[in-house]
């Protein structure tokens, strides 16, 4: 998992915490309020292989804390594909992030069987 820390000279750093950092949240959020927890818009950037790991990872921690009984009820990937980020909102120009599960190229490709690519029309 990744965040943003607000550093206390005004700078932000991203912190990467993995599936260790979204347990202890999840965990928490269920102790908290005693309800079941929906995680939701998880992705991570970068090359595939770092993608379908993460997707791997994240999924094993679900299947995980289901099995312990913690009602984690959905998980969503998001995005599908690649997308812009909110820069713009800062007035900066706005840069592609490769963060989606499908890769948006104009070849495709298949790693560890499962086949990511693109159509353009």
């Amino acid at each position: 998992m990744t965040t943003t820390q607000f550093l206390p000279d005004g700078g932000r750093r991203t912190v990467w915490s993995g599936t260790e950092g979204i347990e202890e949240l999840i965990r928490a959020f269920y102790v908290r309020y005693d309800k079941p927890i929906f995680w939701t818009e998880t992705s991570v950037s970068g090359p595939v292989e770092d993608r379908l790991q993460w997707l791997e990872d994240s999924l094993g921690l679900v299947h995980r804390l289901r099995s312990e009984g913690l009602p984690l009820v959905g998980y969503t990937w998001w995005p599908l594909f690649s997308l812009l980020d909110w820069a713009y909102r800062e007035g900066r120009s706005p840069r592609r992030i490769t963060c989606g599960i499908w890769v948006c190229t104009t070849s495709s490709r298949t790693v560890k069987g499962v086949s990511f690519g693109s159509r353009r029309p």
